[in-house]
């Protein structure tokens, strides 16, 4: 809710923390470890139309170490698990976030260790005038903000890398090739496609990040454009589908110390989310239940509530048995636009 209080984690060398009021209330999501709920979010919105999310950033990802923090900046030091909790609970625009990191009084970000690392973390942020950056803490480079103008971010490498390495695809295109022609012993020889795609011959398939960049990039400029809010969440949802991870598809190779065997950790997508900035609703869904589930604004309680993400497999289908009726010349169905027929 709005008002809470929200504390950064301590450091050994402050005899304080730093401590900030949310401004707004928020939807975010959060994650247990261990049996208690991490300091920080993972994403989420607030209640005036900001998104902030974090992305895994390895091998490229550096913040203040811990114990560089001084005494004087204890109160305005936080992790990097909770730059996005900060920024939803006190900025309504990415306008305001750019003033205060212009003016240099966003906090120190240092690194806390989870998992037995410190976890490698960027940021997207986006306001529901479609004004978005992406925050990053580059090693060797510092703090960087960049405005996002294609709308798309996935891992490493840095942003502005990305933003290159999409002149590497100009040849991309919705529309499909013109046959090949050429002549042959005085006649005209000609050489259809076998189907349609050919304008997105060329377009990156795996799942290194990327290459999950260039896909997402084509597949956002050449869908068609929503007319609605409701075409906008189907567009969106349908986007995601592109980007899924099966489990077991695409493996870290892990060495644990002391343990001679590699360990297989699979990248999949644990959940997905979808943020209606306009009407403040969040959308999301696990990998096992796979169903659509949705909180807004206008319904959440006025204390701290949660929803779990996952479900049981069984919770992502409905029976269709109540809308069966019989098939005759009468039988209505539901219309739909004749464009999409």
């Amino acid at each position: 809710p709005e008002g809470d209080t929200l504390y950064g984690s301590p450091l050994p060398q402050c005899s304080h923390t730093m401590a900030f009021t949310t401004k707004y209330r928020l939807i975010k999501t959060k994650a247990r470890l261990h049996g208690s709920w991490i300091n920080g979010s993972f994403g989420g919105i607030n209640e005036v139309g900001l998104s902030a999310s974090l992305l895994y950033f390895p091998g490229y990802a550096e913040y203040r170490d811990p114990t560089g923090v001084t005494e004087k900046e204890c109160g305005h030091a936080m992790s990097q698990l909770q730059v996005v909790e900060y920024i939803l609970a006190k900025y309504s625009s990415v306008k305001e976030l750019k003033e205060d990191i212009d003016a240099d009084v966003f906090p120190v970000v240092w690194g806390t260790v989870t998992l037995g690392r410190i976890q490698p973390l960027h940021y997207g942020i986006i306001d529901k005038s479609g004004d978005a950056v992406v925050l990053e803490y580059i090693k060797g480079r510092g703090r960087h903000l960049f405005n996002n103008t294609i709308g798309v971010m996935t891992n490493s490498p840095a942003f502005d890398w990305h933003m290159q390495n999409l002149k590497n695809y100009p040849h991309l295109a919705k529309h499909d090739h013109v046959p090949f022609e050429y002549e042959y012993r005085g006649e005209k020889q000609h050489l259809f496609p076998f189907g349609s795609g050919t304008g997105l011959l060329g377009l990156p398939g795996d799942y290194s990040s990327p290459n999950r960049f260039v896909r997402a990039v084509a597949l956002l400029k050449f869908m068609r454009k929503a007319r609605n809010t409701e075409e906008a969440v189907t567009q969106t949802l349908h986007l995601l589908n592109a980007a899924d991870i099966v489990r077991g598809v695409s493996n870290f190779n892990v060495r644990y110390p002391g343990k001679d065997d590699r360990m297989d950790h699979s990248q999949h997508t644990y959940w997905s989310v979808i943020k209606d900035l306009s009407r403040g609703c969040f959308y999301y869904r696990g990998y096992v239940d796979v169903s659509w589930k949705r909180l807004c604004f206008d319904e959440l309680p006025p204390y701290t509530a949660f929803a779990p993400v996952e479900g049981e497999f069984m919770g992502s289908f409905t029976s269709a048995k109540e809308v069966l009726q019989p098939l005759n010349e009468e039988t209505s169905f539901v219309k739909t636009d004749k464009d999409e027929l």
